[in-house]
């Protein structure tokens, strides 16, 4: 199994404790062997100096990558040219490009064909404290992506998916039809981008009821 964490790295360290308890435990006690991948800007304010990478083995790996490479400009400005759905300036449109160039870079780094299921989850979530039904989410990713069925709003859920090594390959690169997703959206914005793949792969998401929370 490879775990691809994300994001915007702000979740002081409480994210990797609950993804021991929620994820790595309980896989490798159903003996499943587990890669899991980190990637981060490699510049962080003073605020995020205390925070914990996503790694809990010695084959588990963390990736910095720098400000220019992630931000991917061309793409912004284009966002900028229509509605600021989150009425932040369009920061919420630089950090959401910021996390999709992230994962984009993940299937470079990582040949996701090299496993049997992929998970692809931010880096800042805290899962409640149900145990996940990892059985029902591994039998489920044979029909379609594993999703939760919380946080879609108005797009599809997107913090934390689980899929085959196609379907996951096809999520992770998104970024390829942000442009295409803004222009029918009249917007950017992570869920309607989701949605967007979704039906343009023709892929139906399979959701269960999985709640979780975000760090800050």
């Amino acid at each position: 199994i490879l775990v691809v964490a994300y994001g915007l790295c702000r979740g002081a360290g409480v994210s990797k404790k609950n993804y021991q308890s929620m994820i790595i435990d309980p896989l490798t006690a159903y003996k499943h062997e587990i890669d899991c991948v980190h990637i981060i800007k490699n510049k962080v304010t003073n605020k995020d100096s205390e925070l914990e990478l996503i790694k809990f083995s010695t084959r588990d790996r963390v990736y910095f990558a720098n400000e220019d490479t992630l931000s991917d400009y061309d793409l912004y400005e284009y966002s900028k040219k229509f509605r600021d759905k989150h009425s932040d300036n369009y920061l919420s449109n630089r950090h959401l490009i910021n996390q999709l160039s992230k994962l984009y870079m993940a299937t470079k780094l990582s040949n996701f064909y090299d496993y049997n299921v992929v998970i692809l989850v931010r880096d800042d979530l805290c899962f409640d404290g149900r145990p996940i039904n990892w059985s029902l989410i591994f039998y489920l990713v044979n029909f379609g992506p594993v999703v939760s069925k919380w946080f879609w709003n108005g797009g599809a859920s997107e913090r934390f998916v689980v899929a085959t090594p196609s379907d996951a390959h096809k999520i992770a690169t998104r970024k390829l039809l942000a442009k295409d997703s803004i222009k029918h959206f009249r917007c950017l914005n992570g869920e309607y981008l989701q949605k967007f793949m979704f039906d343009y792969y023709k892929m139906s998401p399979l959701a269960v009821s999985l709640r979780f929370c975000r760090v800050r």
